[in-house]
């Protein structure tokens, strides 16, 4: 639940309560809908390949969960 709280810049505790089926505020709804137009970009059929996808390095040496997480935490504090 780590890396999914920080690809929203919130804590594990606030995942969670997501998870368990509170409410997520309308900036947090948007953003779950960005990740997933992301995400649909990640070739892969299972999660193992989507997660792959996530963490492999591009040519820019960067990787797309790295660039996720810069849009909400641009420092790179924290991570």
């Amino acid at each position: 639940m780590g890396q999914v709280a920080d690809l929203f810049g919130v804590s594990r505790r606030a995942v969670h309560f997501w998870v368990e089926g509170g409410n997520m505020a309308a900036y947090n709804v948007a953003r779950l809908q960005h990740l997933q137009m992301e995400l649909a970009y990640l070739v892969g059929a299972t999660p193992a390949d989507v997660r792959k996808g996530l963490f492999t390095l591009d040519d820019g040496r960067s990787t797309p969960y790295a660039r996720l997480i810069d849009e909400v935490n641009p420092s790179g504090q924290g991570c």
